[in-house]
């Protein structure tokens, strides 16, 4: 029980400096003779195990590890089949200030006027052609050049977007309710995207918006308006168009 627990130190020293357990971390534990329970429960200790490629996990089997421990690590994506599936479903669109997006293949991209040093683009299907919210599909964007929010009050900017959105609905004669947030992978972490669903003499549908600062200062809001019935499909376009920007990278 003493050398489990002062293994257990050791090891969380050891490889704790760069977060979750590793396969690497684990191939070696597995070469000086450590028990897989113990490389659990340093995977434990650290916090979780880290994502994996199959060849990672191949060289895991090769070391001598059983299917229970093969199957913590959670497995990466693959790049290529990532690119391809990307490639199949988007295209890209040069906008008229020069952004370069990531869209529906198909779709169509407007640029909206909203003043100086901001810009919007609406991105819709050719049958979208009045946008009406939680009807048709349509993608949006917002950019501001030079935001003076700090990034504390991110939070506070999407929740005033979402009370913006849901007055606008109501409005229109369009009942509405909070639900809620989901989560938008987007420049290598996930931020919150917020919903509100619309009731509309079509059927029920979401409009949604996820907003994030870039190191360089720009301020960006994403979002969609969707039907129920096409509210998955447009999370996932979503994630596409926020491909688009890529981390900004600074010194």
């Amino acid at each position: 029980m003493v050398r489990s627990f002062a293994f257990l130190l050791l090891a969380t020293f050891a490889f704790g400096q760069g977060g979750a357990l590793t396969p690497s971390e684990a191939r070696t534990l597995l070469a000086v003779g450590v028990a897989e329970a113990e490389i659990a429960a340093v995977g434990v200790r650290l916090g979780g195990f880290a994502t994996a490629t199959l060849d990672e996990l191949d060289l895991l089997v090769t070391a001598g590890a059983t299917p229970s421990l093969v199957e913590r690590f959670p497995v990466a994506e693959d790049p290529l089949k990532t690119l391809k599936a990307l490639a199949e479903r988007s295209e890209s669109w040069k906008t008229p200030r020069n952004d370069v997006l990531l869209v529906p293949k198909g779709w169509r991209g407007v640029d909206i006027p909203v003043g100086e040093g901001a810009c919007a683009y609406r991105i819709a299907p050719p049958s979208a052609t009045d946008a009406r919210a939680g009807v048709d599909p349509v993608l949006f964007v917002f950019i501001q050049e030079k935001s003076a929010i700090p990034a504390e009050g991110v939070a506070a900017v999407a929740e005033r977007l979402e009370g913006v959105f849901a007055r606008r609905l109501t409005a229109s004669e369009c009942p509405t309710r909070s639900v809620p947030a989901g989560t938008l992978h987007w420049r290598g972490r996930d931020v919150p995207l917020r919903r509100v669903e619309t009731t509309t003499p079509k059927g029920a549908g979401t409009v949604a918006v996820a907003f994030d600062l870039l190191p360089d200062g720009r301020a960006i809001g994403l979002g969609y308006s969707a039907p129920e019935s096409l509210r998955v499909a447009c999370e996932r376009h979503l994630e596409d168009l926020a491909r688009s920007f890529a981390p900004v990278k600074t010194r």
